[in-house]
């Protein structure tokens, strides 16, 4: 019966103990089925299969690899964001524009108060004295200080002051000359004119007498405290 090399394949002659063509030492033929010799298969080479052993090393390695990829990753992302939003220094015109914005809004903020407390100011110098007219300083008007009634005084000189005889219309926390009556001018304690007349919110409005101590007369018409 023929032999052949379990490694090679090649063919064995009787009573050798080492394969002629690859070296390989010669074993004994296996036993068949019936407990006779048989034919031994020809091996075509010693192929190794691999062990649990190799396997979990190269999962090890393979784990080392993607957690040392993972710390990589992040931390490229890491820096990104530090360097894009945490670093101050890192100041790009989108920043710069935020905060011109920013300081441009509190300026305004500041010159609205200032606005407003010029506003209030100025409403308190308003409220000092009567006005009817927005236009005209407040020395142009004079009070009866005995019944507390403001009149239009067209021509106002220092040391004045009046008797207003006649009804009054409020407005307020002011009292106005208002319809006929007579107010007598004073100054340094002394009469110097008589006016007879009509007077509108405060201003003279109508046909005006006007009596001076030396007697002497004048006739006069007015409206809304112009004379006309």
């Amino acid at each position: 019966m023929a032999r052949f090399c379990t490694k090679c394949g090649a063919a064995l002659n009787e009573g050798v103990k080492f394969c002629t063509k690859c070296g390989a030492p010669v074993t004994s033929p296996l036993p068949n089925n019936n407990g006779w010799g048989g034919t031994p298969v020809p091996s075509y080479g010693n192929r190794m299969q691999p062990t649990r052993e190799d396997d979990s090393e190269k999962k090890i390695i393979v784990l080392l690899l993607s957690v040392i990829l993972g710390l990589l990753v992040f931390g490229g992302i890491g820096y990104y964001l530090y360097t894009q939003i945490m670093d101050p220094q890192n100041i790009t015109p989108a920043s710069s524009s935020q905060k011109s914005a920013s300081v441009e809004r509190q300026d305004k903020t500041e010159t609205t108060k200032k606005d407003a407390v010029v506003e209030d100011t100025q409403k308190e110098k308003k409220e000092a004295a009567p006005q009817v007219v927005e236009d005209k300083p407040n020395w142009h008007w004079i009070q009866d200080t005995t019944t507390g009634v403001w009149l239009w005084n067209p021509e106002p000189e220092d040391g004045e002051w009046i008797v207003w005889s006649g009804d009054y219309v409020s407005d307020g926390n002011y009292r106005y000359a208002n319809g006929p009556g007579v107010v007598t001018w004073y100054k340094k304690g002394k009469v110097i004119q008589v006016d007879t007349g009509s007077f509108e919110r405060g201003r003279h409005h109508g046909s005006f007498t006007h009596k001076f101590p030396s007697g002497k007369v004048k006739y006069s018409n007015w409206s809304h405290g112009r004379e006309i």
